[in-house]
């Protein structure tokens, strides 16, 4: 019983841990502001923060997850207006960089996107060096709305 007890406790503390710290995922700067404008915040267990950009008000996490032969990359957006269809990708670089894009996500709709991404191509992502966008819309590309840096992977990704 003691054995199950403490297995339990080691579970939640790990949890805990793996838990994205409000403003962890910031997009330079002090955390919490990007270019002057303070970001709506969010926490994400197990994914990244994506941080709304410019006044957007449009913020959620980027979860990926396991799942057959890849990984499940899922956007979960709040503030995203109504009946918006919003592209996101996988850029090289950090937030802000302006980088290219290397991977195409599932466009954001209803405040919602998953795509599966091969393990070989998803390993290649997750050291760094690397973030998730959400553009206003296909006519407005320029314009990011929310932003996460892919960093080291999160606890139960893989």
């Amino acid at each position: 019983m003691k054995a199950i007890i403490a297995t339990v406790a080691l579970g939640a503390a790990v949890v805990f841990a793996a838990t994205v710290p409000v403003g962890a995922q910031g997009t330079g700067g002090s955390p919490g502001h990007h270019m002057g404008h303070p970001m709506m915040m969010t926490r994400c267990s197990g994914g990244y923060v994506l941080n709304a950009i410019g006044g957007s008000g449009e913020s959620g996490c980027a979860t990926p997850n396991a799942l057959g032969t890849g990984i499940l990359l899922g956007l979960k957006v709040k503030g995203e207006p109504k009946g918006a269809d919003q592209p996101a990708h996988i850029h090289r670089g950090k937030c802000g960089s302006n980088g290219p894009v290397v991977f195409p996500l599932t466009d954001v709709k209803n405040g919602l996107s998953s795509t599966q991404i091969p393990f070989a191509k998803w390993k290649t992502f997750n050291h760094g060096g690397f973030y998730v966008n959400i553009h206003e819309s296909a006519d407005n590309i320029p314009h990011i709305v929310s932003c996460a840096n892919i960093t080291a992977m999160p606890h139960g990704a893989m």
